[in-house]
């Protein structure tokens, strides 16, 4: 049940799969953030190119911050070559009220806007930053419109899922 052991499973399952290896560069994989709940106050984490965000009440002056566990610098499946790599295991302490986030990378990488630019990881912070107060409902609209709004009538480019935990 360890995210890191998790991945590492699946990333040699998925290279089997795929037949990966020195024959075959195939370069076919994917990238995940994964959890696991030890308690109410503390997660088990481990990712391969997706970090996990956690958004905090930061002092009683109401302001925020974004807390940023970063993930390793791989996909799952691929060619890795003869390197042996696996993923980091993070242990992430939680409190009362904190937002937790986990996503694909479409909602940075969609073009849209005035000069038709890609949304970018900055913009995304700052909007769960400034959304953080309001209900998890709430939320998830204000996501789901200002993407619709950026995009206009270009094309999604690709998939987009943002998961949210409020603690």
């Amino acid at each position: 049940i360890s995210p890191d052991e998790i991945l590492n499973q699946l990333n040699i399952e998925m290279r089997k799969a795929l037949k990966q290896d020195m024959q075959n560069i195939s370069m076919d994989g994917m990238d995940i953030a994964l959890i696991v709940f030890n308690n109410d106050t503390e997660i088990e984490y481990a990712g391969a190119h997706r970090p996990l965000w956690i958004v905090r009440k930061s002092s009683p002056a109401q302001d925020y911050e974004l807390i940023e566990t970063k993930s390793n610098k791989f996909s799952i499946g691929g060619y890795q070559g003869d390197d042996g790599k696996t993923f980091t295991k993070h242990t992430v302490s939680l409190l009362k009220g904190d937002c937790i986030y986990m996503f694909t990378d479409g909602y940075a990488d969609q073009f849209g806007g005035p000069e038709e630019k890609k949304f970018m990881t900055k913009r995304l912070k700052n909007l769960l930053i400034s959304n953080y107060n309001n209900p998890v409902a709430v939320q998830e609209n204000t996501i789901r419109e200002t993407i619709m709004k950026w995009k206009g009538s270009l094309e999604q480019v690709d998939d987009i899922l943002i998961i949210g935990i409020r603690i």
